[in-house]
């Protein structure tokens, strides 16, 4: 981890280093007259903010931000001079060294740092990876305020569909994930365990209240059921697969 943190903390400065060469001293050996700013020339403006860095520390991302709002994200290789740039893009995350995601308005980029192949998913809500670095989680809009959730393994395959998912929880490892689902005749609460194989359970299900507020705790997920006075508290242990109200 401290190994990671220097090599970070020296691109960034190497990084900032540059930019101010290249701001400072426009054409070496040579004098420019200046010329007076003007309103149109602040929009030109950008602020670095450094973002994240992968896991051993080869990849970093940073956003520039303009007053116009129209920022851009930017990807970086520690080691080489390889540049990724996602206008507008936002919410990034690595999965590893060899991939990043990020939303780019409402479109998932998904960027093979190795080869450079880049995919976009349109019409997403939200996406995750898992922290086993095996799956690639997509929220899809849905009707109703709703998401279909799809599962794709790291080579594009799909895995695992889930439609009308109204809620989710990861757990506090990453590669669990509690979901609630409101279906035309039933409403329920499942687990997903995103391991070697996918392990898919049920928690609870009900034909005419819906379950929401969900929490994940250690070893214990909590969740309210909706249509009771002042609500119904459930409380299921995944250790034991207990559930209690």
């Amino acid at each position: 981890m401290k190994k990671r943190f220097i090599t970070y903390q020296r691109f960034i400065l190497r990084f900032i280093g540059v930019c101010f060469l290249l701001v400072s001293c426009p054409s070496i050996g040579q004098v420019k007259q200046k010329r007076q700013l003007t309103a149109a020339d602040y929009q030109l403006w950008s602020r670095l903010r450094s973002k994240k860095i992968s896991d051993q520390g080869n990849w970093a991302s940073y956003q520039l931000q303009y007053e116009s709002k129209k920022d851009t994200l930017f990807v970086k290789s520690t080691r080489e001079e390889r540049v990724y740039a996602f206008p507008r893009g936002i919410e990034g995350e690595f999965n590893g060294e060899t991939w990043f995601g990020c939303k780019m308005e409402d479109t998932l980029a998904l960027q093979n740092l190795v080869t450079g192949d880049l995919h976009y998913t349109p019409n997403i809500s939200s996406f995750a990876f898992t922290k086993n670095g095996k799956y690639l989680l997509q929220f899809l809009k849905a009707p109703e305020n709703k998401s279909e959730l799809i599962i794709k393994d790291m080579k594009g395959r799909i895995v695992q569909r889930i439609a009308d998912v109204s809620s989710w929880k990861f757990s506090t490892t990453g590669n669990d994930l509690v979901f609630c689902e409101d279906l035309v005749d039933r409403y329920s609460v499942g687990m997903l365990q995103l391991g070697t194989t996918i392990v898919k359970r049920t928690i609870a299900t009900d034909s005419s209240n819906r379950f929401q507020n969900l929490s994940w705790k250690g070893k214990t997920i909590a969740f309210m059921q909706s249509g009771h006075q002042n609500g119904k508290l459930f409380c299921y242990t995944t250790d034991d697969n207990n559930l209690v109200s």
